[in-house]
């Protein structure tokens, strides 16, 4: 594991910490954002206060990095799996195929929560935490037992 991940990991922890602080377990659990909710909460001398804007200026940004960054990872994937280069014809497809299945997927926010509590565990998680690796070692244990005999 390399610092960054831990790293990433003591931030996530620490932010974790300090929004059950200032909220409370239940409204962290109620919360859909809840750092947005512990953001309503600053007051400075009266005099700096609703800070909500920036931190949902922050989030669109973050967000639209997010996005374009895993975009652009699976032009590059698509056209190495494919064997050729990223186009402009290749960007526009699979920009579309994505916007059309993000939308027949998930219409609205509390569809993509549903799904993403409900489905994708059992769905994803599932096989390619648990199934696929056991089936990988299998395959691994069987191998080692079967190049031996070859030889």
């Amino acid at each position: 594991m390399c610092l960054r991940e831990k790293l990433g990991g003591i931030v996530l922890t620490i932010n974790s910490i300090i929004l059950l602080c200032v909220l409370g377990p239940e409204t962290v659990l109620r919360s859909s954002f809840p750092a947005l909710t512990a953001v309503s909460y600053i007051n400075i001398a009266s005099f700096i206060q609703r800070l909500d804007t920036f931190i949902l200026i922050l989030m669109v940004i973050l967000g639209f990095v997010k996005i374009t960054i895993y975009f652009f990872c699976a032009v590059i994937g698509a056209a190495d799996l494919f064997r050729m280069k990223p186009s402009v014809t290749n960007i526009y497809l699979i920009g579309g195929v994505i916007f059309f299945s993000s939308l027949m997927i998930a219409p609205s926010y509390q569809a993509h929560i549903n799904e993403g509590l409900k489905i994708v565990p059992y769905l994803l998680h599932l096989p390619f935490h648990i199934a696929i690796p056991i089936l990988l070692l299998i395959t691994a244990y069987i191998k080692q037992k079967i190049k031996p005999t070859l030889s």
